[in-house]
């Protein structure tokens, strides 16, 4: 009976079925190592299966922590028992390819991953060279896989990220430069407009208004809703001297524009505001020295 009963348990083995559950060795907030164990060589379905069961055990428990698990891949060292640049996941083997160890890293992105994944571990000997970069990595799935890109790769796009970023930025903080140019912009298309009306439409547009700004310099026939209804105003204004429309004027124009606006004047009496600075920036361009309100 006794014989009977070992040829069946042998029997079991050799099926296939000559393996442990999986069991952890070793946990904390920045990792966790599992192992399992053979007595045949596993196949590749029974492999894939404890893999499986491996990372759904670290996942729970990364997430424990409020991580993500990491699996990294990459070649052999050489210098254990699986053969140097050998491609595989990060595991120890040992007696023999009879027992398998992993060690997953449990972090919240993968650059700090990357940087746990190089410590050594006190009983853990990882097959995989510590000192390179892996290739790829798993994240809280072994369906999830992801290539890392070389450094080359990520020094490449933090450039170009951070050039971006000081683009943004550049343009956020010189609010003020930005409405200048694009009110100068509009004062300079528009020179067969009435100043009265070219200015409070430029104004309006500068601020970021959607406003028909009625550029006629090489349109005659076209005209704002504002144009049409001083189309006598323009024809008067059109005979007066406009020499004085030069960089002292716009240069003037914008910079006390941005004062009237710090102190609320422009926003209060706009009209007033325009006319304020209609006349002492004509004055300024035809060469008087005046130290006007918001002067640089």
């Amino acid at each position: 009976m006794k014989k009977l009963l070992g040829i069946l348990v042998l029997g079991l083995l050799l099926s296939g079925n000559a393996y442990a559950k999986v069991k952890t060795v070793e946990k904390n907030e920045n990792y966790i190592i599992l192992k399992y164990s053979s007595l045949l060589k596993l196949k590749e379905k029974k492999q894939r299966k404890l893999l499986y069961k491996t990372m759904m055990i670290a996942a729970d428990h990364c997430k424990s922590v409020g991580k993500n698990a990491y699996w990294f891949l990459g070649f052999a060292r050489g210098e254990g028992n699986v053969k140097r640049g050998t491609y595989l996941i990060d595991m120890e083997v040992v007696e023999n390819l009879k027992k398998y160890h992993h060690r997953i890293v449990c972090s919240k992105d993968l650059q700090i991953g990357l940087k746990l994944f190089k410590n050594r571990v006190a009983n853990y000997n990882s097959e995989l060279n510590l000192n390179i970069r892996p290739r790829e990595y798993l994240i809280d799935t072994i369906e999830n896989r992801k290539k890392i890109p070389s450094i080359k790769e990520e020094n490449k796009k933090k450039k170009e990220k951070n050039g971006k970023q000081k683009s943004e930025v550049k343009k956020i903080d010189n609010p003020v430069e930005e409405r200048n140019k694009l009110l100068i912009s509009c004062l300079k298309d528009n020179r067969e407009t009435s100043i009265k009306l070219r200015n409070d439409e430029c104004e309006a547009y500068a601020d970021g208004k959607e406003v028909d700004i009625g550029d006629d310099s090489g349109k005659p026939n076209e005209f704002s809703e504002m144009s049409k209804k001083n189309e006598n105003l323009k024809k008067e204004t059109s005979k007066q001297d406009t020499s004085y429309l030069n960089d002292r004027y716009w240069k003037c124009y914008g910079e006390m524009t941005n004062a009237h606006k710090a102190r609320g004047f422009h926003q209060s009496n706009r009209e007033t505001s325009i006319r304020v600075k209609e006349t002492v920036c004509k004055a300024y361009a035809k060469g008087e020295e005046l130290n006007y309100e918001g002067k640089r």
